[in-house]
Formats: structure tokens, sequence, C-alpha cells
């Protein structure tokens, strides 16, 4: 089977986000999610095409969150009561 095929595979059997599915998913815009996409300190998963459609996989976007979550950090406290 060829890599192709495979992806396609892979496509068809995952459940499939649009830009609006992500819009609301991560409460953000669609100029947004272009932004992450092309910067690539943030590494946003790529789009796969479905005839001019762009959809993402929800299994790549929800590992893309679980990395985001894991090296994000607290910020410092600021304010009243900081140490």
């Amino acid at each position: 089977m060829s890599k192709r095929q495979r992806d396609n595979d892979r496509i068809h059997s995952k459940k499939r986000l649009t830009v609006a599915d992500l819009e609301q998913r991560l409460a953000c815009t669609k100029q947004t999610i272009w932004r992450w996409y092309n910067d690539p300190k943030v590494a946003f998963p790529k789009p796969h095409y479905l005839g001019q459609n762009r959809v993402w996989l929800e299994s790549d976007v929800e590992a893309w969150e679980e990395t985001r979550m894991a090296t994000r950090t607290t910020p410092p406290a600021v304010g009243r009561g900081a140490a």
C-alpha cells in the first residue's frame, strides 16, 4: 500500500474538523489558526485536503493540544501576596 493510500485511509476513517470546527473548539479566529499553522514554533498540525476542502484530523488536533498543555508554564504570580 502506498503512503498516499494509507493517508487517504487514515483521513476517511477518522473524525475530520473544518476551520469553523477549529474556531469553535479552540476559541480563536481562522486568522489565528493560519498564523499558528505558519509558525514552526507552534507546530500546529497540517490540514489534509479532501477535494477543495481543508480538514484536520481530530486526533492530530488532540495530540497538538496535549503537547501544548504539557509544555505550557504557569506565569509568575504578580501583585498582592506574590512570593
